[in-house]
């Protein structure tokens, strides 16, 4: 996988951000990418997906971007601000429990890329808790003009956040389970803060019929 750690606004200021592109419309394939402590990273034109075991099934999460505490991620909260991270033009794409997992983390951009997030897990734990992406004590997302496939009984996971907004983004859930099934979910666990201020503007949702796979 491909790791950033601790590129800090001192080393990437708003003036000289770290960028990670194609080149000449080529998208470079990446495997389980990993943003940590880091601010002023945009990642463009790339082709994202989870790490493949020897049986060639990609299981893990393909994007990962977190502020490095390992505590329980039950009691997370949001200190790392000002992050300006932007993903843009990038496929994203996993069958594992989460494809995108983001935690504790200010100052998200998604815009124009294509998530292909299926799963290949149908106990009733990965029903209820997987997703195709989960955002844990964020704040100041933006998801912008996303086409957003994904197989989770939930698509998108806010748990604890804040300040986000979803603009013209089309998201198809393939409905893998048949039941119990969300595009946005809006979680609030274990006593944590409110979720507040979320926009979901101008979206198309699709949900397909009749393609359980859990038997």
């Amino acid at each position: 996988g491909f790791n950033r750690h601790n590129e800090d606004s001192e080393t990437y200021d708003a003036e000289h951000t770290l960028t990670i592109q194609a080149n000449n419309g080529d998208k470079p394939r990446i495997e389980h990418m990993l943003i940590r402590k880091s601010r002023n990273v945009k990642l463009k034109g790339l082709s994202i997906f989870s790490r493949e075991d020897n049986n060639g099934d990609t299981k893990d999460t393909a994007l990962e971007i977190d502020e490095g505490r390992f505590n329980n991620w039950q009691d997370a909260y949001c200190d790392f601000f000002d992050a300006n991270i932007v993903v843009e033009e990038c496929i994203i794409g996993s069958n594992g429990f989460t494809g995108v997992h983001v935690n504790s983390y200010s100052g998200l951009t998604f815009k124009y890329c294509t998530f292909n997030l299926s799963v290949e897990d149908f106990t009733d734990n990965a029903r209820d808790y997987g997703a195709s992406a989960k955002f844990f004590e964020c704040r100041n997302i933006k998801f912008i003009q996303n086409n957003f496939w994904g197989g989770h009984s939930t698509l998108l996971w806010l748990q604890q956040t804040k300040n986000a907004l979803f603009y013209n983004n089309v998201f198809w859930n393939t409905n893998q389970y048949n039941d119990n099934c969300a595009a946005i979910r809006l979680v609030n666990q274990y006593g944590g803060k409110p979720i507040k201020d979320i926009a979901i503007l101008y979206n198309t949702f699709y949900l397909q019929d009749n393609i359980n796979t859990k038997g």
